[in-house]
């Protein structure tokens, strides 16, 4: 069965860690990615669990006491319903956003079990992943950020001036797969 346009079938371990990485990436931005995400996270709230949704609540208190939309949000949060089974609903810009932030989020986190679960999710959201270019955007993200070693190859990964030797490689098998896996369901994936 295909699961439909804008519903991506998500557990409940990522759908919280996903939410809670886009949040603390895009909150207070006054972006498209400010935008998008708390158009996902209104949608998908009920979803989180209460540890998660109340903990997010707290940290936008925090980070964003004054915008009436994200403290609106927090004072939801606090309030349930939580664990609510179900997809994630979105729409496809918005989900590609949605992983996009917290992807961005997770590169800058000192926890060595980042790369490791995007490599799991790679796996998992393919159809998120590998669409409009997310990969390699992403992958660029990860050049960008210092955090692929000088040697390796970038194929068509765009390259930035200035680049330094990252402390580790632990993001370089994220990055190969993102620079070699084709959009998702055009060519072998």
């Amino acid at each position: 069965m295909k699961t439909p346009i804008g519903v991506t079938i998500i557990s409940p371990d990522d759908l919280d860690h996903i939410l809670d990485s886009a949040v603390r990436y895009a909150c207070g931005r006054g972006t498209y990615a400010d935008s998008a995400v708390l158009d996902v996270l209104e949608r998908n709230r009920m979803r989180l669990r209460k540890a998660t949704a109340l903990a997010l609540a707290d940290w936008i208190e925090r980070r964003e006491p004054h915008n009436s939309r994200w403290t609106d949000m927090a004072w939801l949060l606090r309030r349930g319903p939580w664990d609510k089974p179900g997809p994630l609903e979105a729409d496809g810009v918005d989900r590609r956003i949605l992983f996009a932030c917290a992807f961005r989020h997770d590169i800058d986190s000192t926890d060595p079990r980042m790369p490791r679960l995007w490599e799991t999710y790679t796996k998992r959201y393919p159809q998120v992943l590998f669409t409009d270019w997310w990969n390699r955007v992403s992958a660029r993200d990860l050049v960008w950020g210092n955090l692929i070693p000088l040697d390796e190859p970038l194929g068509d990964v765009q390259d930035v001036a200035g680049r330094i030797q990252p402390v580790d490689d632990r993001w370089v098998r994220v990055f190969r797969i993102l620079r070699d896996t084709p959009e998702y369901g055009k060519g072998k994936a």
